[in-house]
């Protein structure tokens, strides 16, 4: 993982964690977003955990209600970027 001075470097001001809890990673992504956190930054974190699905499970199943959802999220956040 990343330290701190690491994740400082990365010179965003947002940044969008995006996991379904079915994922073998989704705790490194949770320990991600923790130390977005914990590294001091002003930047704006959001975090959007998909209950119930595997990973990049909205490629197969693009038109399920989740996958709508996630990916109406994703395109939200590079509007506002």
């Amino acid at each position: 993982m990343a330290s701190p001075e690491e994740l400082r470097q990365l010179g965003t001001r947002r940044a969008l964690v995006t996991m379904a809890d079915q994922c073998w990673f989704v705790e490194r992504a949770r320990a991600y977003s923790e130390g977005i956190k914990k590294c001091g930054s002003e930047e704006e974190l959001e975090l959007y955990e998909t209950k119930g699905e595997a990973p990049v499970f909205f490629l197969p199943k693009h038109d399920n209600e989740k996958a709508v959802k996630e990916l109406a999220l994703v395109a939200e956040f590079v509007r506002r970027c």
